[in-house]
């Protein structure tokens, strides 16, 4: 059998075994870096380094009995197979890996599949789906230090906006890739893995692309590929209450810190999830008493709210209008329309009802796209504007609204 030894720190060794992820080997036993054709034999090892170079033996490892947790378009799967050999080749490079993930369920989940193959890595949640030149320059002093670095953006740095912090990577010759399922055309299909370019609906999440890559690998998944799903309302599962308890939870956690490590073990920990569940359910409850005060209308049946953020962020310091606006779906039901505010932007999360009957996020910001800027997928997005226009913005989106419905009962 073919394999691979690598270290990453001065205490361990492991061998990668093609497609069977990773076999500890005892750091005593002095073996150099390199290709091996080993023989497992009642707990023991025969290995013979052979002639072959890293790069050979990356491009003679077999995926071929990988199959997907589900069914994908055939260029996904094509591109995610590519992206396996190139994060496998970082692997056994032994380079230092610099994790940035959004900061809610979603986001975490990738984490979770990039710590899989990584694990010696960096981990930092991130506030936004948007990668900040401030943060760009930031993370850039601390690589530059580091051996053969690479950083990994999941779920986020698909976007337009990303590219100008993202840029300064190259000029100081660091690599980086991004994992993400947002809408963007995707400028180079070496560094970016988008899966929006292959499914406009966003179903296959962050956390489903790292989580499926980490498999690919050779290397197991657990619940948290299926909470990171219902975090992002994927089709691809069944919401059951228990996940969708527990997605409500990272995204609570993630809004309070950016460690990775402490919402792992608080997620891991029965003791620890206990008590920070009661703490999420008493945050979360106080959005909801505010929510019951507020304003909704109803045309044909879809509720519609716009809800002002500032005076939930004042109230109980909950600072994320993405979670404010999905919790609120959550709660009032899916035949409804939210619009968080706050900041001059709005961020809109569209129930599966009110989707059924014609309305997404395109058809709103259509409406008002020359006062706008922003983006999103079908059922969620949010856009910024300028704060003269906004009770104009919000006439607009009601008549939008209203003429979807009128369309979609007169047909």
């Amino acid at each position: 059998m073919l394999a691979y030894l690598y270290r990453y720190n001065d205490t361990k060794q492991y061998f990668y075994l093609s497609n069977r992820g990773d076999l500890v080997i005892d750091r005593n036993l002095q073996l150099e870096p390199g290709v091996y054709d080993i023989v497992l034999n009642n707990g023991y090892i025969q290995a013979q380094k052979l002639d072959m170079t890293r790069d050979e033996f990356i491009e003679q490892v077999d995926f071929g009995s990988w199959q997907p947790l589900f069914e994908i378009p055939d260029g996904l799967r094509n591109h995610m197979l590519k992206f396996a050999k190139k994060l496998l080749k970082y692997k056994l490079e032994n380079r230092f890996v610099l994790i940035r993930s959004h900061n809610d369920a979603d986001g975490f989940g990738a984490a979770v599949g990039l710590n899989r193959i990584f694990p010696w890595s960096m981990k930092l949640i991130y506030p936004t789906p948007t990668y900040q030149l401030k943060d760009a320059i930031s993370d850039i002093s601390l690589l530059m230090n580091k051996n053969n670095p690479v950083m990994i953006l999941s779920d986020l740095g698909g976007n337009s906006e990303s590219q100008q912090a993202l840029n300064l990577f190259k000029v100081h010759g660091i690599d980086y890739v991004v994992i993400d399922h947002h809408p963007f055309h995707n400028p180079d299909p070496e560094r970016y893995l988008i899966s929006w370019e292959y499914d406009s609906s966003g179903k296959y999440t962050a956390t489903y692309l790292t989580n499926e890559i980490a498999r690919i690998l050779g290397y197991e998944h657990d619940e948290f590929i299926y909470i990171g799903l219902v975090g992002d309302k994927s089709p691809l599962i069944q919401h059951t209450e228990e996940l969708r308890l527990k997605s409500m939870i990272v995204d609570f956690l993630t809004s309070y810190t950016n460690d990775f490590n402490f919402i792992y073990q608080v997620m891991t920990n029965p003791n620890l999830y206990q008590e920070y569940m009661n703490s999420a359910k008493e945050k979360y409850g106080e959005i909801g008493d505010l929510i019951r005060e507020s304003y909704y209308m109803i045309i044909k049946g879809v509720k519609i709210y716009f809800i002002d953020a500032e005076k939930i962020i004042r109230r109980i310091e909950f600072q994320s209008t993405g979670k404010i606006a999905s919790y609120i779906l959550d709660m009032v039901g899916d035949n409804s329309v939210i619009l968080v505010y706050n900041n001059n932007r709005y961020t809109i999360r569209i129930g599966e009802g009110a989707f059924a009957k014609g309305i997404d996020t395109h058809k709103i910001m259509n409406s008002v796209k020359e006062f706008i800027v922003g983006g999103g997928h079908l059922r969620a997005a949010s856009f910024k504007f300028h704060s003269a226009n906004r009770r104009m913005i919000e006439s607009r989106i009601i008549e939008t609204i209203r003429q979807v419905l009128n369309n979609e009962n007169s047909g």
